[in-house]
């Protein structure tokens, strides 16, 4: 894997396998409970109305956690090619920006339901 993260320093891989899990189930939580989420998070702390926070609400769709990066690869790819096409980057290859040893972690945290 190179230089990625935690390739010098483990713990900090191992932080962020232990964060993943709990930011999926956090995505799940909040997209099940929408009307806590806009007291507690937006009103009490981020001190906007119920009305804009659910204007908030109604822009967030539902998390989609897939098992495996392929297809998100595949279309950064297609990114990276068009830049690279108008001379913006030089090409390079997209998996370079994915660090797969957290792959699953996010799906394999949530139901089914959430996984695509």
């Amino acid at each position: 894997m190179g230089a990625g993260v935690g390739a010098r320093r483990p713990g900090e891989a191992a932080a962020i396998a232990g964060f993943i899990p709990l930011w999926a189930k956090g995505l799940v939580w909040v997209y099940e409970n929408p009307d806590k989420w806009i007291q507690e998070y937006y009103v009490k702390t981020q001190n906007l109305t119920a009305a804009q926070a659910q204007s908030i609400i109604d822009l967030t769709s539902k998390p989609l956690l897939p098992p495996n990066w392929d297809a998100a690869i595949a279309w950064e790819q297609e990114t990276v090619d068009l830049l690279a096409a108008g001379g913006f980057v030089k090409p390079f290859k997209a998996d370079v920006l994915f660090d797969r040893r957290f792959e699953a972690l996010a799906s394999a945290a949530v139901a089914d339901t959430y996984r695509n």
